[in-house]
């Protein structure tokens, strides 16, 4: 804040590229305040270098808590005269007031309108991250009446939620119709529609419907958590009896590991059930890394899915032989268990440019890591967490807890995303208590299901990567 430019605002608000915190938020905030004098002439004039950074420009008018100034560009894109629509409108649905909306509203109520897409995308963002909506209730029916004419899935799923978020109840049948979609997103949005409404008869109905597909019942099921948690946590345990996807099982503990009163009553459905081991393993590792890795459902999981292991230990009495097998390990074999789905690291980690971003990238792991740090990373996974990749845990006003690694943060919204990948939206006016967990994301036990042979051959390709012949 002490370089008057324009582009020293430019410079500062890269920093909105890189994970925030609360000091750097604060830290940028007051830059933008600072400066305010330099860059807002520019703003006015166009001159200013942001061109399509939509999320950089917006914490900046928001930092001067002057909303005002969007009006002028409000009014080129009412007049058509903007060469740069849609970042207009991404504005505008950022931190646009309930009057500056309606322009949206209008533009998506128009049939082929070139900005019907963005607008519609707009509106959405508002609507979730903000909750702030049009303010004319006939523009906001018009607008989902004409999303619900397209062909296109994706508009579709934003006209489902919209109809919730927005409490369009005269128009839940269609939601209803869109529960048998074969479009996966669509189908989520019209569940997610009907929650929001607070409509849960057909989530109900087809959460016990043991005709449908595992698929749909989970996504319904998860819906009725808060809602509902004894007959959601009734019927999880009843789904945990059969055949089910890892993503499957994934995203129905996601979501009831967020509801403390589900958690106690599927612990008590454990206590005398019988499960498919690999649904128990599963199921074991999303409680474990959702904030709740002492609760006794692990134990009941555990019991019912029949969980043996003999895991290997850093005890220093073995450790001399462990390192003296791994030197003879296959790496070629090691990689193949690497790529097993049931060991899930390519979800989290990725080598030369393949797999995800939730843990560390281990391209070069071998070349910068000792043996027995990879064996305890692997063994004891809380004991070596690295820095920037520990777990957020988040508990909501309504006691909901969701925790994982953070994808993005604005001054309304933080994105958390879990170790099955899912990422959950919740917004900063809902946040009771916030925390960085001891835990790691990596769940203990989870080499514990593999051979020594497997083991010492994971390793062995672990220590390969990133070095030279």
């Amino acid at each position: 804040g002490q370089i008057h430019s324009p582009s020293a605002l430019t410079l500062a608000l890269k920093v909105l590229d890189q994970p925030m915190d609360t000091y750097l938020d604060f830290a940028l905030w007051r830059t933008c305040r600072l400066l305010e004098e330099d860059w807002v002439p520019a703003f006015k004039n166009g001159s200013l270098p942001l061109h399509d950074q939509v999320d950089q420009l917006a914490f900046a008018l928001r930092s001067i808590e002057k909303p005002a100034l969007l009006a002028p560009l409000v009014k080129l894109l009412v007049d058509g005269s903007t060469s740069n629509d849609v970042a207009t409108v991404r504005l505008i649905g950022k931190i646009g007031s309930a009057d500056d909306l309606n322009l949206l509203a209008d533009l998506t109520s128009k049939s082929g309108h070139p900005l019907f897409s963005a607008s519609a995308e707009a509106l959405l963002e508002s609507a979730q991250d903000r909750r702030v909506y049009p303010s004319k209730a006939g523009l906001r029916l018009r607008a989902c009446r004409m999303m619900m004419q397209s062909a296109d899935p994706q508009i579709l799923a934003r006209a489902c939620r919209l109809i919730g978020l927005w409490k369009l109840k005269t128009m839940r049948d269609l939601l209803v119709i869109h529960l048998a979609s074969e479009d996966k997103g669509l189908q989520r949005a019209s569940i997610s529609g009907l929650a929001d409404l607070g409509d849960f008869e057909p989530l109900k109905r087809l959460a016990r419907d043991t005709q449908a597909t595992a698929e749909r019942r989970v996504n319904a099921c998860a819906s009725l958590m808060d809602h509902d948690p004894s007959l959601a946590a009734a019927i999880v345990a009843e789904l945990l009896t059969r055949t089910m996807s890892d993503q499957d099982v994934e995203r129905l503990m996601g979501a009831l590991v967020s509801n403390k009163q589900a958690i106690t009553a599927l612990t008590g459905s454990m206590l005398q059930a019988q499960i498919p081991t690999h649904n128990a393993v599963i199921a074991v590792r999303m409680v474990e890394t959702s904030g709740y890795w002492d609760s006794p459902l692990m134990d009941a999981l555990s019991k019912a899915g029949s969980i043996q292991s003999t895991p290997l230990s850093m005890d220093p009495v073995h450790l001399d032989g462990y390192l003296a097998r791994i030197q003879k390990a296959d790496p070629e074999q090691g990689s193949k268990v690497y790529q097993r789905p049931d060991l899930g690291c390519v979800l989290c980690h990725t080598v030369d440019g393949k797999g995800a971003m939730i843990g560390p990238d281990l391209s070069s792991i071998g070349a910068s890591a000792p043996m027995d740090y990879l064996m305890e990373s692997l063994l004891e996974p809380s004991s070596k967490i690295k820095e920037g990749y520990r777990m957020s845990v988040i508990t909501t006003k309504d006691e909901s807890v969701i925790s994982g690694s953070i994808v993005h943060e604005s001054p309304h919204v933080i994105v958390l995303r879990n170790i099955a990948n899912v990422e959950t939206r919740i917004r900063k006016d809902n946040i009771a208590f916030r925390e960085t967990s001891s835990v790691s994301m990596m769940p203990s036990g989870l080499v514990d299901s593999l051979t020594k042979q497997e083991f010492f051959d994971l390793l062995g390709y672990l220590s390969s990567l990133g070095k030279t012949e």
